[in-house]
């Protein structure tokens, strides 16, 4: 039978009857859908009145994609409107012999549809946005009797349920919630997370929660709210008390992508009064998160987190708390503040209120529920006086003596999933199932081999198989066996859902197979009730041939053969037998394709010059295509963005296959496809292809993935100005399922690439130092190794061979800070300049002024120890040197190494505590530490001018920790600045981070 290769399907618009129109007819057309994944099956005959003749009637399933679905309008009075629907079979080429058609219906009065079908002769292949041209009503036998067309539309309904249920807490006021807003920002000093218990296998398919932008009260979401969320799924560690493990899942959520609305304000004591808003985020189908294989309770983590640009916004987001509900506190996650698929908790602690009142977080869970399987190939057994069959049991036993197989026809793409089959058991007629039930069934396909003319179609090679031992089986009723007179046998209905590694993917078209089922019993002990499968009458069957018996191979496995057997046949040679079994399968789509970040690019600095710059990488991204089909990928489009002129500094984009999987672009990688902006600012497309010609299509097999990198080749050309960026977004890409033939979804994006910036040549610390005051530099890829932005307004910075550091100065009143953790990789461009002192070219110690700061992650650099009177050290270029001795009548300078701004560890004795010394940041508590070099910076022990002057190197109080007591023995940790003494002279100061820099001794012997 020659099947269409799709139906395309369209509904118009009413043009009704009227002083125009002598007949009501379609208008234009407004929607369409091209269907490759129909399914047919026989419903009867068809009587044609006007020749008098019979023809085999068929019924047409199509389930649309939910993406797919036609959204009627509803006009003000709440009527929906009159539509048309055409329906057209398109074929693969124009000789059909049996071309398809539209079953007609003789028209019901009582229709509400206000008039008959009509023939279309222009357009013949409508399109959307086309109208109707020319067409006459189907009417017979004469104008009056109009047809119409059979056909029904039906509607499904999601239904939603909970997963998890944690809504914010309602005050005594209307549109009041009891809780505060805790700060949950990506990259930033902490994020929020809280745990839940998932009940059942169903999967999380869409995430509501609620939050508050600090200090904010306006009715729409501030100007600067985040651009994305992150949303993570951990496992739990069920300590005292418990915590994330290990994040496995995580969504990146354009804000644009959900649906945000005001719905109140918070109230609690001792935190402001915020505008409080619900956030609705409905997960794509491919990305809903299905809980790990084990126990069915399962407690998880979910963090929800705010994504900014490197700006920190005026009005920072945070997660909406409410009293405590159930299992763990909610808690605050200091480590990782940017966590990623297989990272690990490392430090955090639990949220509670003022008075240790333990708190959670407001979420909600929902998942979705859909419709069953839908039918892919429909044979059940031929009812004969229900609840009885008329069939007998064929022993089909694997390895014995035959087994049995049918054949069917394939008219989609789509897998067979489920096998629903009926058998008995021989001799056995209870509704019970026998005390020897087999292990398992084996089902095995073959290729079909048509008949020669004078023989039977069989099958040809076995091409797939799998074995199934969690069937189910229901008694249906008894079986009437034509051949006998014997008692009725008890038929059973058997069912396995296959794992989706066995489903049975067939080739595009229309294609005949053959599918054995066997019983499978382990053991060779011989059994009295040996099972068959049933059979049924053939009769209006789409697949051609009758059932057969295999005689050989009867333990059939891929690559064999068919080699004996015979059709199933009674009474005679006329009265075909078929066996009794349905196939389903899922509602299907093609293939897809999913994008996602594989090694991080960080953001980094380009030094323009001549000649052209290439394979500067600016993403690394993993393209997979789901387990369906292979997938080839055609084309991916990037949108610039950036202060500099993409078109004129960017000479080339090119996509590479990173086949090391270095992140790198190297010799070994396959470039795939190149490509240029057409504009500043603008958008292009790439086609994608092995190169170089003939190009080629980049396969990516099913359920498998590539490592791919897209690098930019800079131009070169030497005007351009220090500070300029450049980045891109992944707005879309293309790809064909190359069985099916269809575009398939793409799935993961946007993406961003990381930000390039133009500067001048990277120099190390010691480079920057050398050079004049208020010299501009860029500095690439220095280690963080303290944050003291909050207090000094200074982070610090250091090569990672620890041979020099410097500060990055930043008032916490910019604003123009991107928080970050010790170990970070920063790059800074700016101009170095003195601070703290009279003039700016009288400072004591030389910093970074930043222009631009760019964050990668990394590790931390261990301190260098060091003795007093080797930490600072003589001037280093525009770094002026400290002063050993302050109380003679010319100070005595250090000599030495500098090591002003690095991370330095020293000892000592502590010979004195003043609880306040005049720095340039305030009036501050210091005390000194020596271990015997007797150093004397100028400071005074006491206020008391009679006081001896301070002996050692001075360091700062932290303000959460007392001054220790004079006489102890510490080690100190921190970072050597170097600050004015009474007389302005530069003398040193160790700034430890935190508590754990400082570590008390016992006294030496």
């Amino acid at each position: 039978m020659e099947l269409p290769a799709y139906f395309h399907i369209t509904i118009w618009t009413d043009v009704p009857r009227g002083p125009q129109e002598l007949f009501s007819h379609p208008g234009e057309v407004i929607w369409e859908y091209d269907s490759y994944d129909f399914a047919g099956q026989f419903a009867g005959w068809d009587y044609d009145p006007r020749a008098n003749s019979c023809e085999t009637c068929f019924r047409f399933d199509v389930y649309l994609p939910d993406k797919n679905w036609f959204f009627q309008e509803i006009s003000p009075a709440g009527d929906a409107g009159i539509y048309w629907l055409s329906i057209e079979a398109v074929y693969a080429y124009s000789d059909v012999q049996h071309p398809w058609g539209w079953k007609t219906v003789q028209r019901d009065p009582q229709s509400p549809a206000p008039d008959c079908a009509v023939r279309i002769f222009d357009p013949l292949y409508p399109q959307s946005g086309m109208t109707y041209q020319s067409g006459e009503p189907i009417s017979w036998p004469d104008a009056a009797n109009g047809w119409d067309l059979a056909f029904n539309l039906t509607s499904r309904t999601t239904l939603h349920g909970y997963k998890w249920q944690q809504p914010p807490v309602p005050g005594m006021m209307v549109d009041q919630y009891i809780g505060w807003d805790e700060p949950s920002v990506y990259r930033s000093e902490q994020i929020v997370a809280d745990d839940w218990l998932c009940l059942g296998p169903d999967p999380v398919t869409d995430i509501h929660w609620w939050g508050s932008y600090y200090g904010y009260n306006g009715v729409m979401p501030p100007v600067d709210a985040p651009p994305v969320f992150h949303i993570g799924v951990w496992t739990n560690v069920p300590e005292d008390p418990s915590h994330p493990g290990q994040m496995i899942w995580q969504w990146w959520v354009p804000r644009n992508q959900l649906y945000e609305k005001r719905v109140g304000f918070d109230t609690y004591l001792g935190h402001p009064s915020d505008t409080c808003f619900r956030y609705d985020f409905e997960i794509p189908r491919r990305e809903w998160f299905y809980q790990m294989p084990g126990p069915i309770t399962t407690i998880y983590w979910l963090s929800i987190s705010a994504v900014y640009s490197w700006l920190p916004p005026q009005h920072p987001w945070g997660w909406k708390t409410r009293e405590h509900m159930a299992w763990d506190d909610a808690v605050k996650i200091f480590d990782p503040t940017a966590p990623a698929v297989g990272d690990t908790y490392k430090s955090g602690r639990p949220i509670v209120d003022g008075s240790g009142k333990s708190m959670d977080t407001s979420f909600e869970l929902t998942t979705r529920h859909f419709s069953e399987a839908y039918l892919k190939w429909q044979q059940p057994p031929k009812p004969y006086h229900a609840p009885a069959f008329n069939g007998w049991d064929e022993l089909s036993v694997y390895g014995r003596k035959q087994i049995v197989a049918d054949d069917w026809t394939c008219v989609s793409v789509r897998p067979v999933t489920d096998i629903h089959w009926w058998g008995s058991f021989l001799g056995w007629s209870s509704g019970h199932l026998p005390p020897r039930m087999p292990d398992g069934f084996h089902f095995t396909m073959w290729t079909d081999v048509p008949p020669d003319g004078a023989g039977y179609s069989h099958p040809g090679e076995v091409i797939w198989h799998a074995y199934c031992d969690h069937f189910t089986s229901e008694f249906v009723g008894w079986d009437i066996d034509p051949q006998s007179d014997r008692v009725p046998e008890a038929c059973f209905k058997f069912e396995c859902k296959l794992p989706r590694e066995d489903w049975f993917l067939q080739k595009a078209g229309s294609n005949i197979y053959w599918l054995s089922i066997a019983a499978v019993y382990l053991d060779d002990v011989l059994q009295e009730h040996l099972w068959g499968w049933k059979t049924r009458p053939r009769k209006h069957s789409l697949a051609p041939d009758d059932a057969v018996r295999i005689f050989d191979p009867t333990a059939p496995w891929e690559g064999m053969n068919y080699v004996d057997g015979e059709p199933i046949f009674w009474p005679d040679r006329e009265h075909s037998w078929d066996m009794a079994f349905v196939l389903t399968t899922v509602a299907a789509w093609p293939g897809s394709l999913s994008f996602e970040h594989n090694h991080r690019i960080p953001d980094h600095f380009w030094y323009p010059h001549a000649p052209s710059d290439p394979h500067n990488e600016m993403a690394s991204l993993w393209v997979s295509a789901d387990p369906t089909e292979d997938v080839a990928w055609n084309t991916i489009t990037l949108q610039a963005y950036g202060s500099g002129n993409d078109a004129a500094d960017i000479a080339s984009i090119d996509v590479w296959i990173d086949n090391n999987d270095d992140g790198k672009v190297d010799s070994g990688d396959t470039l795939i496809g190149s490509g240029a902006y057409p504009f500043d600012d603008g958008a292009v497309t790439i086609n994608l292809g092995w190169l170089p010609p003939p190009v080629t299509p980049v396969i990516i097999p099913a359920g498998g993935r590539i490592s791919v990198l897209v690098s930019y080749t800079m131009s070169g050309l030497a005007g351009v100005a220090p500070g300029l960026d450049y980045w891109f977004e992944i707005t879309n890409a293309t790809g064909t399922g190359t069985v099916s033939g269809l575009p398939v979804p793409v799935y993961g994006l946007p993406l961003y690439s990381a930000v390039k910036v133009a500067g001048p040549p990277c120099v190390t610390i010691g480079k920057a130092k050398q050079l004049p005051v208020d010299s501009q530099v860029c500095l690439c890829g220095k280690v963080l190794t303290a944050d003291f932005w909050n207090t000094l307004g200074l982070f610090y910075i250091e090569e990672q061979d620890r041979s020099a550091g410097i500060g990055v100065y930043m008032m916490p009143t910019e604003g123009d800070r991107q928080p970050a953790n010790i170990g970070d990789h920063v790059s800074v461009l700016g101009r170095t300049m003195l601070i703290y002192g009279m003039t700016p070219d009288r400072g004591t110690e030389l910093v970074i002024m930043p222009e631009r700061i760019l964050y990668a992650p990394g590790s931390p650099v261990s301190p260098v120890g060091t003795s007093n009177r080797s930490s600072g050290g003589g001037r280093f270029g525009s770094q002026p040197g400290v002063v050993d001795f302050a109380w003679t009548i010319t100070p005595k300078p250090a000599f030495g190494l500098s090591t002003v701004g690095m991370l330095l560890r020293a000892w000592g004795r502590v010979t004195c505590y003043n609880p306040e010394i005049e720095t340039p940041w305030g009036r501050q508590p210091v005390f000194w530490i020596d271990d015997g070099s007797a150093l004397m910076d100028g400071f005074l022990c006491a206020t008391d001018p009679a006081i001896v002057p301070t002996r050692g190197v001075a360091v700062l109080v932290r303000p959460d920790l007392p001054g220790p007591v004079p006489g102890g023995y510490w080690g100190i940790t921190g970072i050597l600045k170097a600050i004015p003494n009474p007389m302005g002279e530069p003398v040193r100061l160790l700034v430890p981070r935190d508590a754990r820099d400082m570590t008390p001794y016992p006294e030496p012997e």
